[in-house]
């Protein structure tokens, strides 16, 4: 990842990435209600309406990053400097793994900043 383009798209790569960060934390936590839902419901002996929640819950959790990132950058791409962005990170991700990619940016963006 070359630097000085990194550096070109730093403000709006931050606010991607810190858009992201608050949508997992939110969506971690209605998961983590969901499955209290459930322990109550199933308590309440009502199994299917718990197990239908739990799913919905787990659901959630598990395709909350690939449904965070398309919702984050579709919000950035509303900006041109946003979609220039968005674009430059597209081509990054075509070349190694998504994950690994935003891996980078948040230490060396979001992370370098807090030193």
């Amino acid at each position: 990842m070359n630097k000085i383009d990194l550096q070109r798209h730093a403000d709006s790569l931050t606010i991607l990435m810190r858009t992201m960060r608050r949508a997992k934390i939110t969506i971690a936590a209605l998961a983590f209600c969901a499955y209290g839902l459930a322990m109550w419901l199933w308590y309440r002996d009502a199994a299917w309406y718990a197990l239908a929640v739990a799913t919905i819950g787990y659901l959630a959790f598990r395709l909350m990053s690939p449904f965070v990132y398309r919702w984050a950058s579709w919000r950035l791409c509303v900006q041109p400097a946003g979609a220039e962005a968005i674009r430059w990170l597209e081509g990054q991700c075509e070349r190694r793994p998504r994950r690994l990619v935003l891996a980078e940016i948040t230490e060396r963006l979001i992370d370098d900043a807090r030193v």
